[in-house]
């Protein structure tokens, strides 16, 4: 295909889609790092509504998997239950993390074992 004085071959297009798919998935790559971030700042500060209304809505149609780290967090911190319903709601696959070695952990190292108790009931 001769397009003015550029000649476009099937190797130039082949090179330039490869170059398209490397550069999103670095976007994507950067963006769940990014969404990570903030999930990990709205956790800190206790604020599941920011995190609903700011992120989750926000990037609705965005593929995003929620960290093992920030589940824990939301599990082991005190007052942050919310924050496991969020999770759970945007599909967390409890089934896949839970395992007995991490249950035990998880309630060795919890501020609030009445969570556990209570949960476990």
């Amino acid at each position: 295909f001769n397009l003015g004085q550029k000649t476009i071959t099937d190797d130039n297009v082949n090179v330039e889609s490869k170059q398209n798919d490397k550069l999103k998935r670095i976007a994507e790559l950067e963006r769940n790092a990014q969404m990570q971030q903030n999930l990990l700042l709205t956790l800190d500060w206790n604020l599941p509504d920011l995190a609903l209304s700011e992120i989750f809505q926000r990037y609705d149609g965005v593929k995003y998997s929620i960290h093992a780290k920030l589940f824990e967090k939301a599990i082991l911190e005190e007052n942050l239950e919310s924050f496991v319903d969020l999770f759970l709601d945007r599909e967390f696959v409890l089934h896949r993390y839970l395992n007995s070695e991490n249950f035990i952990y998880l309630f060795n190292q919890a501020k609030d074992k009445d969570f556990f108790t209570i949960t476990s009931i």
